[in-house]
Parts: structure tokens; C-alpha cells; sequence
């Protein structure tokens, strides 16, 4: 849910702090270079997130508590190196994970980035493609990770619409309950479980970014879409696609060369609302009800 976008702090930098004298120290330690300088970068809502100039390469370190938010980068870490071991598309390289005394911090290199092209979202579409052909033959993850701030977990599940539902909406439908929201939902939700099954095509359990909004990439050089901040499993794949359209769609360049090859299964569009779901709770839970005529307009489609 949040972004590494390498653009300058405004107004809210006077509010963010700074790595402190002792925090440059660790990262020092831990990657073998002294850091000249440090500027706050925006896209941080979660994080803190830093731009540190270096006497070699810029460096992009991400902070946070600790004991707020346990194993977090460690995760993050996880999911990013898994994308890049398909060798299907670019992902920010981590240069480590470490933890100081209350804080984790995770440092990332530098993406120079230039603007949207044509080609920047026909490469995105083909290599996003190619990335969902990773399959498993269950859905889910060895470990469990983020979304956003809150905790995803991965259990194995042999088909998508159990884990769509006892590992996606349950939970977040349990925690938006007990934060005041939804109230007489959970009947509505009942009637959606139990004809979920028959609304998604059936596929093999595809790799996917998980949290794959505009905040999430970032145009680089020579037209290169990189991923960032990945909240990945083995899921649908519509679950990505999806969530592209959420915030605002993606070019549609995009869309056209995602479904050059190994195409979406007819009528994906109608669908698309159900893979929002699960986003949408989690906008709940994370920043309250003004998402929650969303999710109700979703049940009453769908029930």
C-alpha cells in the first residue's frame, strides 16, 4: 500500500525525522560506505524513507519500528527477491535488511526514473505476463508478509476461492467488525463465500506482486518498469490486474499487451470488482469507513 516514489518531501518533511547519527552509523557498517548526505523522500506513508547520498552509489533505506511492525522488511525483502529470481521483470535490487535497536531498516538502491512512455506500459504488460506464468500448485506462501501495515497471512490452500476467502476477506472482514465497520455485513459475506467458487475462472496458482497500485512502480530508464513494495503469494492472477484499476487504471497499452499472450479469461472486466474486495477491506481497516460504500456496492453485485 505504499509507494518508494523518488521524488523530494514538501511540506511534510518538517514533520518526518531523520536518521539519527547512530542510525548512519549501522547502515554504514552494513554496507561498506559512508554516507555523505540524507534527504526525506516522499511516498512514505508507513515508512520513513530516506535518499542517502554516498561516496559510491545513492542509496534508498526504508525505516520503521521495530516492535510495531516485527520482520516487516525482513518480508519485504523475501517477496522482492523471489520477483527477481523469475527473471521476468525489473525489481529494486535490497541491498540489506538490518535491525538497530528500535528501529528495521531496509536499503534498496537507487532507480533513476524518467517519464511514462508507450513502450514503458507495453514492456510492463508482457513482463507482468511473464511473471504470473511462476505457478504452484496451491495457492498461498511459505511465510506470511504485509499489506501495508497489517499483517497478510499465506496459508496453503488448494484452491483460490478457500484462500480468497479464509485467508483474504475473513480476516479483514473480522477486523474491520471489530473496529466499528460493516456492521450487518457478515451475512452478506456468508452468501458470497459460498458461491465464490463458480465466479472465477479455475487456473493454477500464479506469482503475483499483490499490491501492484500506480505508487508501486517505478518508470525507469530506457522505458524499464521496476517493481516495488511487493505484498506477493502464489494467488489469482486477476488479483494484480485488478488492482491496477483500482486508483485509477494504468495506461492501456498495458492491458492490451498483458493480453497479447496467454490471455485473461473472458469476460475478466466483470470480475474485476471481486479482486477489489480485498483491497478495499484492507482500506478499512487502514483508513476507515469512507471505503465502505465501496465494499457494499461489490456485495450487492455479487449476492
Amino acid at each position: 500500500m505504499e509507494s518508494i516514489s523518488f521524488k523530494k518531501k514538501t511540506t511534510i518533511l518538517n514533520f518526518r525525522r531523520m536518521l539519527s547519527t547512530k542510525d548512519i552509523h549501522i547502515i554504514e557498517q552494513n554496507t561498506k560506505t559512508e554516507i555523505i548526505d540524507q534527504e526525506s523522500l516522499s511516498g512514505g506513508d508507513i515508512n520513513n524513507l530516506y535518499l542517502l547520498k554516498t561516496t559510491t552509489l545513492p542509496l534508498v533505506v526504508k525505516s520503521n519500528s521495530l516492535e510495531a511492525y516485527p520482520q516487516m522488511f525482513e518480508y519485504e525483502k523475501k517477496g522482492l527477491d523471489k520477483l527477481k529470481q523469475t527473471k521476468s521483470i525489473q525489481v529494486v535490487d535490497t541491498i540489506n535488511q538490518i535491525n538497530g535497536n528500535n528501529l528495521s531498516f531496509l536499503i534498496l538502491n537507487y532507480i533513476k526514473t524518467e517519464p511514462e512512455t508507450n513502450q514503458l506500459w507495453e514492456n510492463f504488460g508482457i513482463q507482468l505476463n511473464k511473471l504470473h506464468q511462476t505457478k504452484s500448485n496451491s495457492f498461498g506462501l511459505d511465510t506470511p508478509n504485509y499489506i501495508g501495515s497489517i499483517p497478510q497471512i499465506n496459508n496453503w490452500c488448494a484452491t483460490w476461492s478457500e484462500f480468497y476467502v479464509t485467508q483474504r476477506l475473513e480476516p479483514q472482514l473480522r477486523m474491520a467488525i471489530e473496529k466499528g465497520h460493516l456492521k450487518g455485513l457478515a451475512k452478506e459475506f456468508e452468501k458470497l463465500y459460498h458461491h465464490l467458487d463458480s465466479l472465477f475462472p479455475k487456473e493454477p496458482a500464479s506469482l503475483i506482486h499483490g499490491d501492484l497500485w500506480s505508487g508501486n512502480f517505478i518508470s525507469g530508464e530506457n522505458s524499464t518498469p521496476w517493481l516495488i513494495d511487493p505484498a506477493i503469494y502464489f494467488g489469482h492472477r486477476e488479483m494484480d490486474i485488478g488492482m491496477t484499476l483500482l486508483f485509477g487504471e494504468f495506461d492501456l497499452n498495458f492491458y492490451h499487451a498483458y493480453n497479447s499472450e496467454n490471455p485473461l479469461e473472458k469476460n475478466w472486466e466483470e470480475r474485476v470488482p471481486l479482486t477489489q474486495l480485498y483491497p478495499l477491506l484492507v482500506h478499512v481497516n487502514l483508513f476507515g469507513s469512507q471505503y465502505e460504500a465501496s465494499v457494499k456496492s461489490t456485495l450487492d453485485r455479487f449476492v
